[in-house]
């Protein structure tokens, strides 16, 4: 969830905006989305808690409300990071596509939800 549409894409448990100093207050000084456990997002995905961080953003721990547990990687809200988000999806879609059977234990992707931010 980011910038003015990020309100929409946040569920119940997050409606509050976040205290941040960057993205309209959503994220934090290192340009990192600021996480509230039980939030939900896109109304599927309710966020358990944070797995680990990196230079490019964060990944968390989440339920999906229609099927299992999940991991979500968030990106940095600086467009760097989101063009190299772009790539780094393009070549896990690739990956996945010829490993019909699983044989490799590539993460599987599932969905790509992307908010502009300004």
């Amino acid at each position: 969830a980011r910038g003015a549409a990020g309100a929409a894409a946040r569920g119940a448990a997050g409606e509050a905006q976040a205290s941040g100093v960057n993205n309209y207050g959503w994220d934090d000084d290192n340009y990192d989305y600021i996480i509230t456990n039980g939030e939900t997002f896109n109304d599927r995905y309710m966020i358990k808690g944070r797995i680990g961080k990196g230079s490019f953003g964060q990944v968390v721990n989440a339920v999906d409300l229609q099927t299992k547990e999940v991991a979500i990687k968030i990106i940095k809200s600086k467009k760097p990071f989101l063009m190299q988000a772009k790539t780094e999806i393009k070549l896990l879609m690739d990956l996945c596509e010829k490993d019909h059977d699983d044989d490799n234990n590539i993460g599987k992707f599932i969905l790509c939800l992307s908010v502009v931010h300004r």
